[in-house]
C-alpha cells in the first residue's frame, strides 16, 4: 500500500468515526433558519468550523457522509469551504475522494481553492481526481477534472515527489482524463515532459503499465522527449522491455525511438528484457503482470527480444 492510499485511508476513517456531525452542530438546524449566506452570524461560523478528531471541521463530516443538504446548510452558515484537518486535506480534497460530483460544482461555487495542497504528500485536487483515487469512476475523474480545469487547476502542479497530475492519469491508465490534460481540445496544455524527483515522465509510467492509449496521446500531442532518461538513464523503451510490455514496445518502436539507448549501467533495451533465453517459470509472469494463461504469456520474453532486433537492438 502506498503512502498516498495510507493517508487517504487515516483521513477517511477520521471523518467516518469521529465526532458525529450531528453532535458538532447540535443546537441548530439549517432548515430551522433561513439566513442567507450573508448573513450568517459569527456564532454560526464559529459553531460550523469546530474542530473535531484530526482537526475535521462538520463540513468534512458532511462530505464523508454524503449528505449534500447538511453540506449547503453549513456552506450557507459560514462554513471555511478552504480549511485544513491535521494532513493538510481540504472539504474539496474530502469530496473528490467521496466521488461526489454534486458536492465538488458545489465547493467550486462556493472559491473552494482548486489548487489546495494536503501537507502529507502535497496532493491537489487535480492529482486525486487524474488518477489517485480508488473510489473515482472513470467516468466521475472525466466530470471532475473538466470542473477542476474550468476553474483554473494548475495542471503542472507537483507532488512532494515531483509527480503531476498527467503523471498519475498516465499510471492510473485514465486516457480520457489525460486526453483532458493534453489532447486535442485542450486549451492549455499539461507539461508532458516535467520528471519526477526519480527523473521519471509520463511516457516512462505509461511504457511500464502498457497503458497504449496513453501512450498514442502523449507521441501525438504531448510532444514528448520519446528519448528522455530517468535518473538511472532509463528511457521510456527500456520501460516496456523490461516489464513485457509488448504493445508499448511496438509503439514507441514505430515512433522511431532510439533502440541502442544505454542506461547508466551501459545496458540497452534488449539487455533489460528479463530471462531473455531462458524458459521463465508462472511465477515470472506473474511478476511482471502477465497472467500464465495470457497468450503472449508463452515466450513473451523471446517475443521482445525479437521484436527489439527486429529494429536493430544490440545487447
Amino acid at each position: 500500500m502506498s503512502s498516498n492510499t495510507r493517508t487517504f485511508n487515516r483521513t477517511w476513517n477520521a471523518a467516518l468515526v469521529g465526532v458525529s456531525l450531528s453532535v458538532i452542530v447540535a443546537g441548530y438546524s439549517p432548515l430551522a433558519e433561513a439566513r442567507q449566506p450573508d448573513e450568517a452570524s459569527a456564532a454560526d461560523r464559529k459553531l460550523v468550523n469546530a474542530r473535531g478528531r484530526n482537526g475535521v471541521t462538520p463540513i468534512m463530516y458532511a462530505i464523508a457522509g454524503g449528505r449534500l443538504e447538511q453540506v449547503k446548510g453549513l456552506i450557507a452558515h459560514g462554513a471555511d469551504v478552504n480549511a485544513k484537518d491535521k494532513d493538510g486535506m481540504t472539504p474539496l480534497l474530502y469530496a473528490i475522494a467521496a466521488g461526489n460530483y454534486e458536492v465538488v460544482e458545489l465547493l467550486m461555487e462556493n472559491k473552494a481553492d482548486a489548487n489546495a495542497k494536503n501537507s502529507d504528500n502535497g496532493l491537489t485536487p487535480l492529482m486525486l481526481a487524474a488518477g489517485n483515487n480508488a473510489r473515482l469512476s472513470e467516468d466521475g475523474a472525466v466530470r471532475i477534472t473538466k470542473l477542476l480545469i474550468a476553474h483554473k487547476a494548475n495542471l503542472n502542479a507537483r507532488d512532494k515527489q515531483g509527480r503531476t497530475a498527467l503523471m498519475y492519469a498516465a499510471t492510473k491508465g485514465r486516457a480520457a482524463v489525460a486526453g483532458l490534460l493534453i489532447g486535442s481540445e485542450a486549451r492549455h496544455k499539461a507539461d508532458a515532459n516535467l520528471k519526477d524527483m526519480k527523473g521519471r515522465t509520463a511516457l516512462m509510467e505509461a511504457a511500464s503499465d502498457g497503458k497504449a492509449e496513453i501512450l498514442q496521446l502523449l507521441l501525438t500531442y504531448g510532444k514528448v522527449n520519446i528519448d528522455t532518461k530517468d535518473k538511472q538513464g532509463r528511457t521510456a523503451l527500456m520501460e516496456a522491455a523490461g516489464n513485457l510490455q509488448l504493445i508499448a514496445a511496438r509503439i514507441l518502436l514505430a515512433d522511431h525511438v532510439d533502440v541502442n539507448a544505454r542506461d547508466k549501467q551501459g545496458r540497452t533495451a534488449l539487455s533489460l528484457v528479463p530471462s531473455m533465453g531462458e524458459k521463465m517459470t508462472e511465477a515470472d509472469f506473474l511478476s511482471f503482470g502477465i497472467p500464465f494463461s495470457h497468450p503472449e504469456a508463452n515466450g513473451a520474453n523471446t517475443q521482445m527480444a525479437d521484436l527489439l532486433r527486429s529494429y536493430g537492438a544490440k545487447e
